[in-house]
Parts: C-alpha cells; structure tokens; sequence
C-alpha cells in the first residue's frame, strides 16, 4: 500500500497533502487495530500529524530551502507529534489498559460496555477472547497453575464469555464470518475445560458456520477436532475427507485424519496421512504426539514405518 501510494506521488498523480493523508488513513487502520478499540479519535489525530508533516515539507519547498531542511522539519515533527497523538488517542480510553490484565474488569469493560453495541466490534471480541482463552488453549497446564484468587477470576471470564458468544452466535445467526470466529473461540474454550456444554456449543456453531460456508475447509476442520474430543474418530475422519476435498494441500486435515484414523484402529491409512502431512511440512507441537505415533506404529507390528517416522522427527 505505501508502495502504491508513493509511486502516484511520484508520478505526480496525486499531491503531498492528499498522499499525506491516504498514508494517515492507513496508518491509524493500523493502530488502531493494534490497539484494539473502536474509536474515530486516531483516525482524526493521525490525519492531523500527516497533514501538518506535508505543510512542513510544502513550505520548505516554497521557501526554496535545501531538502536536508524539509527532511529535519518531517522528523522533528515526528518525534514530537506522533507520541502526542498516541497519547491523545489513547488517554480518554483507559480501558485499553486492562485488556493486558483480563483479571481487572475486563468483563465489565469487555462484555458490558461493548456487548450492546451494533455492530459488535470484532477486534474488540477478538482481543478479549485472546486475553481469555486464545493465550492458554495450547497450553491449558498454566491455568492449572494458577493462584486460587486468579483461577476463579478467570472462572468469572469464561462465564462472562459464554454468555458473550451466545448472544453474539444470536445475533450473527446468518454472518459465516462471525460464526467461524465464535467456533474458533469456542473449541479453543472446550479444549481448555472439556466440559460437555462448551463441546456442544461449539459444534453447534461449527456445523451453523459450515452451513453459511459450505465451500470453506476451515469450519469443517473445527468440527472434525471437537469430534475428536468427544472421541468421535469416525465421524472426524468423514468431516476430515470432506475438506480435504475442498484442499487437497491442507496438510494438517491429513494429520488430523491420521490421529483419528490411529483411534479408529486402521493404523496403515493412518500413516499414510501422517505420511503426507509430514511431506508437507506439517510440524510436531508436542513429544507426548510424536511418542503416540510412533508406539502405534509399533502396536501395528509397522516397525519400518516406525523406524521412518522417528528418522524424520529426529531429523
């Protein structure tokens, strides 16, 4: 995009002021999404800083000044505008802080204010279910190890996020966008908690975001892992074949199909997916995964595939 932008400046198709501006735009997108809250205050502010930086660089030209001139008035600028409109941008949103630290109101910050908006802003969503869940689905032994007080506030998150994602789920019933981000969110949730209502809740929305998507592998492959939780290997697998279908260069529907298959006891067409996922440069997360693998094979009397696949993985 600053690429494009340039070359029509340079082309003269466009002046420094209006390219200024097109740069701001972009920019406070940026931040703001960085910063992950709704507000037109950066937009106006960035606009402002890219306006005052073509001013200075414009009235260097007219007085007919060296470059090295214009170049030192856009930097001083800079470092003394672009701290002040962060800060100005920020500082009537002090709730931006707390999203770093979910244990301090973010459920009233979160859910409260923004859960009756319209519509709902989804990197706002997107932050608080990270701050909830995303951060700890792969690594669910760190709330085990949490302090008492912390795991019950974060006990008083997930409920607030429940209820969060079945309202929105409500709300979004016909937007495959939304429903894909709540399954996403969900089985990252039920991953954590394997309780049966969080399993139900998020094939619920697998199988409505498959319904809105019928063409997309993803919502396919969210209901093929949570199958899995519910030690459902048939039906991953069906599920897994079906995106595969849509892809056949999604190497980690072939994994996953492959662990599914190793529990549907057909260890030789497991291998051959994990085979394949592994050619296509599908990674390993876990040793406790690589030692299942390979003491299936083993059990499968596959002592040559056994031996290849330990090969690799020590590669």
């Amino acid at each position: 995009i600053f690429l494009s932008i340039k070359k029509l400046y340079e082309a003269r198709a466009i002046p420094a002021v209006e390219c200024s501006m097109l740069i701001g735009i972009f920019v406070a997108h940026e931040v703001q999404n960085l910063g992950a809250f709704e507000t037109h205050a950066t937009i106006i502010i960035f606009l402002f800083l890219m306006s005052e930086l073509s001013k200075k660089i414009d009235a260097a030209s007219r007085m007919q000044l060296p470059k090295k001139y214009g170049r030192i008035a856009t930097v001083v600028v800079a470092i003394v505008a672009l701290p002040c409109a962060w800060f100005a941008a920020i500082k009537p949103l002090p709730e931006i802080y707390a999203l770093n630290s979910p244990e301090k109101n973010i459920n009233q910050i979160i859910f409260d204010d923004f859960a009756l908006q319209n519509p709902y802003p989804i990197d706002t969503f997107k932050t608080a279910a990270h701050e909830i869940v995303g951060r700890y689905w792969e690594q669910p032994v760190i709330i085990q190890k949490m302090s008492p007080d912390d795991r019950a506030q974060w006990n008083k998150n997930t409920n607030q996020l429940r209820t969060t994602l079945d309202n929105l789920a409500e709300k979004n019933y016909s937007n495959g966008a939304w429903l894909l981000l709540l399954t996403q969110t969900a089985y990252e949730l039920t991953t954590i908690t394997h309780t049966p209502d969080d399993t139900a809740r998020a094939a619920q929305f697998a199988q409505r975001a498959h319904e809105l998507s019928p063409n997309r592998q993803e919502p396919l492959f969210l209901l093929a892992q949570i199958r899995l939780i519910e030690n459902k290997p048939t039906e991953a697998i069906a599920l897994l074949t079906d995106a595969i279908a849509l892809d056949r260069n999604f190497g980690l529907a072939y994994w996953y199909r492959g662990l599914a298959e190793f529990i549907a006891h057909k260890p030789s067409d497991a291998w051959i997916d994990i085979d394949f996922a592994l050619r296509a440069g599908t990674e390993i997360k876990t040793q406790k995964v690589a030692e299942y693998i390979y003491n299936q094979l083993l059990d499968a009397q596959m002592t040559h595939e056994a031996a290849e696949f330990y090969r690799r993985i020590n590669e």
